[in-house]
């Protein structure tokens, strides 16, 4: 027989429900609601670590809920009689969960059961927009990733989605207006409302938006899509794992070259960029060896991307396009990299003799402090 929609919802709170009635079962005291969302959620806190939580199996297993989320759920399972908050003198009066009979024989059971917080946990506050209110979107994303670069931190610290959704759809015009906004606070304000301000101003419903901006960093991000940034977080999953170290070793200038990290075309500066750990080497444009650290940061964690000391002029053209992208260790460089990889990196050197040359790598004797990086437009790389 072929299952509804609502059969699946309801086996799918089933399966949630016998996690969370498992999760208070495993554990040898019992714990309040907060520190069963902290378990569930796979917090790293000092209650967590010092009772040796994680280590149990229903550690960080809902992870991708929130902590209301999770109130929601446990409370459902409360008025449906499977789990009850009691206060008990062992516990310093505070309330602990405890699992009910009633608890105990679902979780024995294979029933599926609907409780009905599935529907609660659904987030339909967001209407349809418009093809206008969708470019004004898109622009808006496209500043909160300019700002994030100008700040060296990831975008979601400038603002939420939630709150771009609220911009797009009221369209504040004032400082005033603005203040109103949840998730608006006073460094929102300082360092991002004017910029919002003066695109939702400056937006015409009847024509497409486009922006106009003196950050040619804006200008060239508008000229890739959502596309180009999927495929770089693709490649990462690929090329990278937390704690990996790459490495520039060497770079040519050879025109009309794709990037192998996203395949953009035509890249001009080709930086040869291997990983510490596996020794995998790839060509890179000047542009994306900055928006590949940023994608890493995005999911959260650091890259270090390291140069020797005849490319600090590069490296520096790259910090001031996007600060800490590169860092010059020479040393670090030939132990974790050069060395370690270094007939693999022979290899790649002969073959590619018949390159032309960066002016970095131009016949001996050449002082790098001489070398004119300005010369190369690495934004437009």
């Amino acid at each position: 027989m072929k299952n509804t929609l609502s059969d699946l919802i309801a086996a799918y709170e089933s399966a949630v429900a016998r996690i969370i009635l498992s999760a208070t079962s495993s554990l040898a005291f019992p714990i309040g609601i907060k520190k069963t969302i902290e378990l569930l959620r796979g917090s790293k806190s000092d209650f967590i670590v010092k009772n040796d939580l994680q280590s149990k199996p229903a550690y960080g297993i809902l992870s991708p809920f929130g902590n209301e989320q999770l109130r929601t759920v446990i409370e459902s399972l409360c008025r449906a009689g499977l789990m009850q908050v009691e206060i008990l003198e062992r516990s310093y009066d505070l309330p602990i969960v405890v699992m009910l009979p009633a608890g105990k024989s679902f979780l024995a059971s294979n029933e599926t059961r609907a409780f009905g917080f599935a529907d609660a946990l659904a987030n339909r506050d967001l209407p349809s927009l418009d093809l206008s209110d969708k470019a004004l979107y898109e622009t808006l994303v496209m500043k909160r990733r300019e700002l994030a670069f100008k700040r060296d931190v990831p975008a979601y610290i400038v603002c939420g989605q939630a709150l771009l959704v609220d911009l797009v759809i009221k369209k504040p015009t004032t400082l005033d207006e603005m203040r109103a906004f949840k998730g608006v606070g006073d460094r929102f304000i300082d360092e991002c409302a004017s910029p919002f301000l003066e695109i939702i101003r400056e937006h015409d419903p009847s024509k497409p938006f486009v922006h106009e901006t003196e950050s040619k960093l804006s200008n060239w991000l508008a000229r890739h899509s959502d596309e180009y940034w999927k495929r770089i977080r693709n490649k990462i999953g690929e090329i990278w794992r937390p704690g990996d170290v790459l490495g520039c070793w060497k770079i040519v200038e050879r025109p009309d070259q794709e990037c192998q990290l996203c395949g953009h075309a035509p890249i001009r500066l080709n930086h040869y960029l291997t990983n510490g750990r596996t020794g995998q080497t790839l060509v890179v444009g000047s542009r994306c060896i900055v928006n590949y650290k940023i994608a890493v940061a995005d999911l959260g964690h650091e890259l270090d991307i390291l140069y020797p000391d005849k490319l600090s002029g590069a490296a520096s053209r790259l910090n001031a396009i996007q600060s800490g992208t590169a860092v010059v260790d020479e040393d670090r460089l030939r132990t974790e990299i050069l060395t370690k990889w270094a007939h693999e990196i022979d290899e790649l050197s002969s073959r590619a003799e018949g390159d032309e040359p960066a002016e970095d790598l131009a016949p001996e004797g050449m002082d790098p402090d001489e070398i004119d990086w300005e010369a190369f437009d690495f934004e437009q790389d």
